[in-house]
């Protein structure tokens, strides 16, 4: 049983580390975030407009299911679906927490690029699916989602004060391409 666990969770970290060097520059963020910059009813000019526009919807709507469950939740028979809520609030205010300390310290080094773009999206992606997946019930699969979610900041931190970071995980990325493993996850 332990042993499972372990094989489990090893597997999960290699899969989202995978999934995450992978997100990075994907050639469709690109036309995402051109649809976004070009729309006549947004006024979003570049990369911190972009981040910061999708962070507040995500942030709105997470919030507002969040407390629309907790009402729905606020019965003597469903205690423990209210545990979950309260559970899942709270590691929304963590998540959006960090995400935001990490998006200000990519803005002031001026570390704010395409790459790191891709990554606090992908964070955002994963926190929201991390919530799903949780409040569904499906903890397996919502522990991927907070690895992806954990390995983008730590990545984005790394861009952020470690000097030509992108050169090794460039290095990183094109030393796992000859992997067969590897390349099941393209």
């Amino acid at each position: 049983m332990e042993f499972g666990l372990l094989l489990k969770g090893q597997l999960t970290i290699i899969f989202s580390l995978f999934s995450v060097i992978n997100f990075i520059d994907l050639p469709h963020t690109f036309d995402l975030y051109n649809i976004i910059k070009s729309s006549p009813l947004l006024k979003i000019g570049d990369e911190k407009g972009i981040f910061l526009f999708l962070y507040l919807i995500n942030l709105i709507a997470m919030v507002l299911i969040l407390e629309l469950l907790k009402v729905s939740c606020s019965t003597k028979h469903c205690e423990s679906g209210q545990e979950n809520v309260y559970y899942i609030q709270s590691c929304t205010y963590n998540n959006a927490i960090l995400l935001f300390v990490n998006f200000i310290s990519l803005y002031i080094y001026k570390a704010l690029c395409k790459k790191t773009l891709d990554m606090l999206i992908f964070a955002l992606i994963s926190s929201t699916l991390f919530n799903i997946t949780f409040l569904m019930g499906l903890v397996s699969l919502s522990g991927y989602f907070y690895v992806n979610f954990v390995f983008c900041n730590i990545f984005c931190f790394l861009y952020t004060y470690v000097s030509n970071f992108d050169i090794l995980l460039t290095w990183f990325k094109h030393s796992l391409s000859g992997n067969r493993f590897y390349n099941y996850f393209k």
